[in-house]
């Protein structure tokens, strides 16, 4: 569930917001009297966010295994599981559709009608698409059945050049295949 993960790394941040310190090393009041060079590591906050991994993740997994019926029937659990359930709802941490928003209006990209045209349009210039041979998906996991948009190759034997000569390739193509 992307929106426990959410929940997680919050409360790693949070922790480590609060535990993190600005104290200027080299003026002589480093916390513990410890080196400029580790008071610059602790003030990074890096201890909170080992204190969250260790508090807020691992001992609430041990918990859940070592007794699942009372972890299960505590309030506190069902309410961040509502919590969790409503962000995985709501869609905020797909992370996918806000990356592809933003490289969408970055690179001015626009739907493939746009760069290939329609299916009638490609009829038309002598590139329809291609359809892959039904075998195909033994050998590629099933995810390349369909077709190729406006494709050809030099396999693919001499384009036709009027929508007459398209439509009798595709039906030999087709008496073919039902022979």
């Amino acid at each position: 569930m992307i929106g426990r993960q959410l929940t997680v790394v919050a409360s790693f941040f949070l922790v480590g917001s609060f535990t993190s310190l600005t104290i200027t090393p080299g003026e002589g009041n480093n916390i513990f009297g410890v080196s400029d060079g580790a008071q610059a590591f602790l003030n990074y906050g890096f201890q909170g966010a080992v204190i969250t991994t260790i508090l807020a993740s691992i001992s609430w997994q041990l918990a859940a295994s070592a007794y699942p019926i009372a972890f299960l029937n505590n309030p506190v659990t069902y309410i961040l599981l509502c919590v969790a359930l409503f962000l995985e709802f709501i869609g905020i941490c797909a992370g996918a559709w806000v990356l592809a928003r933003v490289q969408k209006s970055v690179m001015g990209f626009q739907y493939d009608e746009v760069y290939i045209g329609t299916p009638e349009e490609r009829i038309e210039n002598d590139h329809p698409d291609k359809e892959f041979a039904p075998d195909m998906g033994h050998l590629a996991g099933g995810g390349f059945m369909g077709h190729v948009a406006g494709s050809h190759d030099a396999l693919d034997g001499p384009i036709p050049h009027t929508k007459e000569e398209l439509r009798a390739s595709r039906d030999a193509l087709e008496a073919q295949e039902a022979a």
